[in-house]
Protein backbone atom coordinates (compact mmCIF):
# COMPACT_ATOMS: atom_id res chain seq x y z
CA UNK A 1 0.00 0.00 0.00
CA UNK A 2 2.66 2.43 1.19
CA UNK A 3 4.63 1.81 -2.41
CA UNK A 4 1.11 2.06 -4.54
CA UNK A 5 1.02 5.52 -2.77
CA UNK A 6 4.54 6.45 -3.26
CA UNK A 7 4.01 5.57 -7.27
CA UNK A 8 0.85 8.28 -7.28
CA UNK A 9 2.48 10.85 -5.25
CA UNK A 10 5.26 11.32 -7.39
CA UNK A 11 4.12 12.38 -10.60
CA UNK A 12 2.69 15.20 -8.31
CA UNK A 13 5.40 15.54 -6.58
CA UNK A 14 7.37 16.56 -9.40
CA UNK A 15 4.58 18.55 -10.75
CA UNK A 16 4.53 20.84 -7.65
CA UNK A 17 8.63 20.82 -8.02
CA UNK A 18 8.47 22.70 -11.67
CA UNK A 19 5.64 24.70 -10.49
CA UNK A 20 7.21 26.16 -7.41
CA UNK A 21 10.81 26.54 -9.59
CA UNK A 22 8.23 28.06 -12.32
CA UNK A 23 7.33 30.89 -9.73
CA UNK A 24 10.90 31.05 -8.09
CA UNK A 25 12.46 31.84 -11.42
CA UNK A 26 9.75 33.71 -12.40
CA UNK A 27 10.09 36.12 -9.32
CA UNK A 28 14.25 36.49 -9.26
CA UNK A 29 13.68 37.68 -12.81
CA UNK A 30 11.03 40.17 -11.79
CA UNK A 31 13.39 41.22 -8.98
CA UNK A 32 16.64 41.50 -11.24
CA UNK A 33 14.40 43.46 -13.88
CA UNK A 34 13.61 45.68 -10.62
CA UNK A 35 16.83 46.25 -9.71
CA UNK A 36 18.21 46.99 -13.52
CA UNK A 37 15.54 49.82 -13.71
CA UNK A 38 16.47 51.36 -11.00
CA UNK A 39 19.63 51.05 -11.57
CA UNK A 40 19.51 52.30 -15.07
CA UNK A 41 16.69 55.48 -14.01
CA UNK A 42 13.14 54.12 -15.20
CA UNK A 43 12.27 57.20 -14.90
CA UNK A 44 13.57 58.84 -17.76
CA UNK A 45 13.53 55.52 -19.73
CA UNK A 46 9.58 55.86 -19.42
CA UNK A 47 9.78 59.01 -21.17
CA UNK A 48 11.36 57.82 -24.06
CA UNK A 49 9.12 55.10 -24.58
CA UNK A 50 6.46 58.17 -24.36
CA UNK A 51 7.92 59.89 -26.94
CA UNK A 52 8.45 57.19 -29.75
CA UNK A 53 4.48 57.79 -30.09
CA UNK A 54 2.89 55.80 -33.11
CA UNK A 55 6.59 54.33 -33.07
CA UNK A 56 6.02 51.71 -30.64
CA UNK A 57 3.01 50.04 -32.62
CA UNK A 58 5.96 49.55 -35.81
CA UNK A 59 8.31 47.91 -32.90
CA UNK A 60 5.40 45.25 -32.15
CA UNK A 61 4.44 44.16 -35.83
CA UNK A 62 8.13 43.81 -36.45
CA UNK A 63 8.37 40.09 -35.27
CA UNK A 64 5.69 39.37 -38.39
CA UNK A 65 8.70 38.81 -40.39
CA UNK A 66 10.56 36.99 -38.55
CA UNK A 67 8.10 34.83 -37.31
CA UNK A 68 6.96 34.04 -41.36
CA UNK A 69 10.86 33.14 -41.97
CA UNK A 70 10.84 30.52 -39.05
CA UNK A 71 7.54 29.12 -39.76
CA UNK A 72 9.03 29.08 -43.55
CA UNK A 73 12.06 27.03 -42.11
CA UNK A 74 9.86 24.54 -39.89
CA UNK A 75 7.49 24.15 -43.21
CA UNK A 76 10.65 23.29 -45.51
CA UNK A 77 11.49 20.26 -43.32
CA UNK A 78 8.21 18.64 -43.91
CA UNK A 79 7.41 16.58 -47.41
CA UNK A 80 5.02 18.21 -49.99
CA UNK A 81 2.12 16.59 -49.26
CA UNK A 82 1.74 17.14 -45.63
CA UNK A 83 2.90 20.85 -45.70
CA UNK A 84 -0.04 23.09 -44.52
CA UNK A 85 -0.58 26.44 -46.67
CA UNK A 86 1.51 29.44 -45.23
CA UNK A 87 -0.76 31.20 -43.41
CA UNK A 88 -1.18 28.21 -41.67
CA UNK A 89 2.60 27.76 -41.12
CA UNK A 90 2.64 31.44 -39.65
CA UNK A 91 0.32 30.66 -37.67
CA UNK A 92 1.48 27.25 -35.51
CA UNK A 93 4.87 28.99 -35.51
CA UNK A 94 2.88 31.89 -33.52
CA UNK A 95 1.03 29.58 -31.72
CA UNK A 96 3.69 27.06 -30.22
CA UNK A 97 6.51 30.51 -29.95
CA UNK A 98 4.29 32.18 -27.78
CA UNK A 99 3.93 29.59 -25.63
CA UNK A 100 7.55 28.25 -25.73
CA UNK A 101 8.06 31.90 -24.29
CA UNK A 102 6.24 30.67 -21.01
CA UNK A 103 7.26 26.92 -21.19
CA UNK A 104 10.80 26.97 -20.86
CA UNK A 105 11.49 27.06 -24.82
CA UNK A 106 9.65 23.14 -25.18
CA UNK A 107 5.58 23.48 -24.33
CA UNK A 108 4.76 25.21 -27.34
CA UNK A 109 6.36 22.48 -30.01
CA UNK A 110 4.02 19.84 -30.05
CA UNK A 111 1.64 22.09 -32.14
CA UNK A 112 3.57 21.59 -34.59
CA UNK A 113 2.76 18.46 -34.90
CA UNK A 114 -1.15 18.41 -33.28
CA UNK A 115 -1.71 21.21 -36.12
CA UNK A 116 -1.22 18.69 -38.92
CA UNK A 117 -4.02 16.26 -39.87
CA UNK A 118 -3.78 12.90 -38.28
CA UNK A 119 -2.47 10.94 -41.19
CA UNK A 120 0.66 13.31 -41.35
CA UNK A 121 1.62 13.30 -37.34
CA UNK A 122 4.19 10.74 -38.44
CA UNK A 123 6.47 13.04 -40.45
CA UNK A 124 5.73 15.63 -38.08
CA UNK A 125 7.35 14.91 -35.06
CA UNK A 126 10.06 13.72 -37.26
CA UNK A 127 10.22 17.38 -38.33
CA UNK A 128 9.72 18.97 -35.16
CA UNK A 129 12.73 17.77 -33.58
CA UNK A 130 14.55 17.84 -37.32
CA UNK A 131 13.41 21.90 -36.85
CA UNK A 132 14.82 22.19 -33.44
CA UNK A 133 18.24 20.93 -35.14
CA UNK A 134 17.87 23.23 -37.68
CA UNK A 135 17.05 26.53 -36.11
CA UNK A 136 20.58 25.17 -33.11
CA UNK A 137 22.64 25.36 -36.54
CA UNK A 138 20.84 28.81 -37.41
CA UNK A 139 21.50 29.94 -33.67
CA UNK A 140 25.27 29.20 -34.07
CA UNK A 141 25.91 30.36 -37.46
CA UNK A 142 24.48 33.77 -36.17
CA UNK A 143 27.09 33.73 -33.06
CA UNK A 144 30.03 32.76 -35.20
CA UNK A 145 29.19 35.86 -37.84
CA UNK A 146 28.69 37.77 -34.70
CA UNK A 147 31.99 37.05 -33.49
CA UNK A 148 33.78 37.77 -36.69
CA UNK A 149 31.84 41.25 -36.94
CA UNK A 150 32.79 42.21 -33.52
CA UNK A 151 36.36 41.37 -34.00
CA UNK A 152 38.72 44.78 -33.47
CA UNK A 153 35.54 47.13 -32.37
CA UNK A 154 35.57 48.30 -28.72
CA UNK A 155 33.00 46.00 -27.77
CA UNK A 156 34.80 43.07 -28.77
CA UNK A 157 35.95 41.58 -25.19
CA UNK A 158 33.31 41.88 -23.23
CA UNK A 159 30.78 41.12 -25.66
CA UNK A 160 32.57 38.64 -27.61
CA UNK A 161 33.21 36.61 -24.01
CA UNK A 162 29.41 36.73 -23.55
CA UNK A 163 29.05 34.97 -26.55
CA UNK A 164 31.86 32.47 -26.33
CA UNK A 165 29.80 31.52 -22.76
CA UNK A 166 26.54 31.23 -24.51
CA UNK A 167 28.30 28.99 -27.33
CA UNK A 168 29.50 26.64 -24.85
CA UNK A 169 26.20 26.76 -22.65
CA UNK A 170 24.20 25.64 -25.99
CA UNK A 171 26.59 23.13 -27.32
CA UNK A 172 26.49 21.67 -23.75
CA UNK A 173 22.88 21.91 -23.40
CA UNK A 174 22.46 20.17 -27.33
CA UNK A 175 25.34 17.80 -26.75
CA UNK A 176 24.01 16.20 -23.51
CA UNK A 177 20.32 15.95 -24.87
CA UNK A 178 21.72 14.25 -27.84
CA UNK A 179 24.29 11.62 -26.30
CA UNK A 180 20.98 10.85 -24.29
CA UNK A 181 18.89 9.55 -26.91
CA UNK A 182 21.69 8.04 -28.28
CA UNK A 183 23.87 6.09 -25.60
CA UNK A 184 21.11 5.47 -23.63
CA UNK A 185 18.06 4.73 -26.50
CA UNK A 186 16.24 2.07 -24.30
CA UNK A 187 15.54 5.00 -21.74
CA UNK A 188 14.22 7.09 -24.63
CA UNK A 189 12.60 4.61 -26.92
CA UNK A 190 10.38 7.21 -28.38
CA UNK A 191 13.51 9.69 -29.26
CA UNK A 192 15.14 6.79 -30.52
CA UNK A 193 12.65 6.11 -33.12
CA UNK A 194 12.44 10.03 -34.11
CA UNK A 195 16.64 10.13 -34.02
CA UNK A 196 16.19 7.41 -36.50
CA UNK A 197 13.23 8.99 -38.93
CA UNK A 198 15.08 12.20 -38.98
CA UNK A 199 18.64 10.36 -40.23
CA UNK A 200 16.52 8.78 -42.91
CA UNK A 201 14.71 12.09 -43.62
CA UNK A 202 18.44 13.40 -43.73
CA UNK A 203 19.69 10.41 -46.23
CA UNK A 204 16.86 11.09 -48.72
CA UNK A 205 16.64 14.67 -48.52
CA UNK A 206 19.52 17.29 -47.28
CA UNK A 207 17.81 20.04 -49.11
CA UNK A 208 15.32 20.67 -46.79
CA UNK A 209 17.45 21.27 -43.84
CA UNK A 210 19.60 23.36 -45.92
CA UNK A 211 16.58 25.58 -46.66
CA UNK A 212 15.61 25.14 -43.30
CA UNK A 213 18.75 26.73 -41.39
CA UNK A 214 18.81 29.28 -44.18
CA UNK A 215 15.10 30.59 -43.28
CA UNK A 216 16.12 30.34 -39.75
CA UNK A 217 19.02 32.13 -40.16
CA UNK A 218 17.24 35.07 -42.35
CA UNK A 219 15.33 35.21 -39.03
CA UNK A 220 18.32 35.22 -36.93
CA UNK A 221 19.27 38.07 -38.39
CA UNK A 222 16.18 39.99 -38.57
CA UNK A 223 16.33 40.46 -35.15
CA UNK A 224 18.82 43.41 -36.09
CA UNK A 225 16.39 45.02 -38.12
CA UNK A 226 13.92 44.94 -34.92
CA UNK A 227 16.71 46.44 -33.15
CA UNK A 228 17.53 48.99 -35.52
CA UNK A 229 14.16 49.97 -36.08
CA UNK A 230 13.78 50.77 -31.89
CA UNK A 231 16.78 52.45 -31.44
CA UNK A 232 15.93 54.91 -34.37
CA UNK A 233 12.23 55.44 -32.99
CA UNK A 234 14.51 55.98 -29.60
CA UNK A 235 16.50 58.46 -31.20
CA UNK A 236 19.79 59.00 -33.18
CA UNK A 237 22.54 55.83 -32.18
CA UNK A 238 25.51 54.45 -34.17
CA UNK A 239 23.66 51.93 -36.58
CA UNK A 240 26.36 49.42 -35.42
CA UNK A 241 24.47 49.55 -31.84
CA UNK A 242 21.66 47.68 -33.47
CA UNK A 243 24.10 44.69 -34.58
CA UNK A 244 25.99 44.07 -31.55
CA UNK A 245 22.31 44.69 -29.31
CA UNK A 246 20.71 41.86 -31.39
CA UNK A 247 23.77 39.45 -30.37
CA UNK A 248 23.57 40.56 -26.63
CA UNK A 249 20.03 40.17 -26.38
CA UNK A 250 19.80 36.76 -28.93
CA UNK A 251 23.09 35.37 -26.04
CA UNK A 252 21.44 36.21 -23.07
CA UNK A 253 18.02 34.62 -24.16
CA UNK A 254 19.24 31.74 -25.19
CA UNK A 255 21.30 31.18 -21.19
CA UNK A 256 18.30 32.76 -19.94
CA UNK A 257 15.85 29.73 -21.78
CA UNK A 258 14.58 28.70 -17.87
CA UNK A 259 13.48 31.79 -16.61
CA UNK A 260 9.83 32.53 -17.84
CA UNK A 261 10.29 34.77 -20.82
CA UNK A 262 14.06 35.31 -20.04
CA UNK A 263 12.45 38.16 -17.90
CA UNK A 264 15.68 39.81 -16.14
CA UNK A 265 18.35 38.47 -18.42
CA UNK A 266 17.49 40.10 -21.26
CA UNK A 267 16.99 43.27 -19.93
CA UNK A 268 20.40 42.99 -17.29
CA UNK A 269 22.05 42.30 -20.37
CA UNK A 270 20.90 45.04 -22.99
CA UNK A 271 21.44 47.64 -20.13
CA UNK A 272 24.47 46.34 -19.08
CA UNK A 273 25.95 46.39 -22.85
CA UNK A 274 24.39 49.44 -24.02
CA UNK A 275 27.25 51.78 -23.23
CA UNK A 276 29.73 49.70 -24.75
CA UNK A 277 27.96 50.79 -28.11
CA UNK A 278 27.14 54.16 -27.34
CA UNK A 279 23.45 53.65 -25.84
CA UNK A 280 22.95 55.40 -22.59
CA UNK A 281 21.54 53.27 -19.96
CA UNK A 282 17.90 54.69 -20.06
CA UNK A 283 17.77 54.52 -23.61
CA UNK A 284 18.98 50.81 -22.97
CA UNK A 285 16.41 50.08 -20.57
CA UNK A 286 13.60 51.40 -22.58
CA UNK A 287 14.97 49.53 -25.44
CA UNK A 288 14.59 46.97 -23.26
CA UNK A 289 11.02 47.49 -22.06
CA UNK A 290 9.62 47.90 -25.55
CA UNK A 291 10.94 44.69 -26.18
CA UNK A 292 9.24 43.63 -23.29
CA UNK A 293 5.95 44.83 -24.22
CA UNK A 294 6.61 43.15 -27.92
CA UNK A 295 7.04 39.82 -26.32
CA UNK A 296 4.20 39.95 -24.33
CA UNK A 297 1.70 41.10 -26.99
CA UNK A 298 2.95 38.20 -29.41
CA UNK A 299 2.81 35.82 -26.16
CA UNK A 300 -1.00 36.94 -25.89
CA UNK A 301 -1.15 36.58 -29.90
CA UNK A 302 0.15 33.10 -29.45
CA UNK A 303 -2.06 31.85 -27.50
CA UNK A 304 -4.80 33.30 -29.71
CA UNK A 305 -3.42 31.28 -32.20
CA UNK A 306 -3.37 28.13 -30.29
CA UNK A 307 -7.07 28.67 -29.94
CA UNK A 308 -7.63 29.30 -33.58
CA UNK A 309 -5.63 26.05 -34.40
CA UNK A 310 -8.01 23.81 -32.84
CA UNK A 311 -10.34 23.55 -35.23
CA UNK A 312 -9.75 21.06 -37.82
CA UNK A 313 -7.31 21.90 -40.68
Amino acid sequence: MTGQHAQTGTPQQAGASRSAAWWLLLAAGLAMTAAVARWAGVDRAFEACREAGPGVLAILAAPAVGMLMHALGWRALLPPAARPGIPRAWLTYVAAQGIDEVGGGVLGEPLKCLSLPKEHRDVAVAAMALDNIAQMLAFLLFLAGALAALAGTSAAGPVRAGVWATLGVVLAIGGAGLAAVWWRPARFPAWSRVADEVLAGLHRHPGRLVASVAWHLGGKAWIIAEFGLTLAILGPVDPGAAAGLAVVSTAASAIGMPIPGQIGAVEGALVAAGPLFGVAAPVALALALLRRARSLAWIGLGFGCATLLRRKP
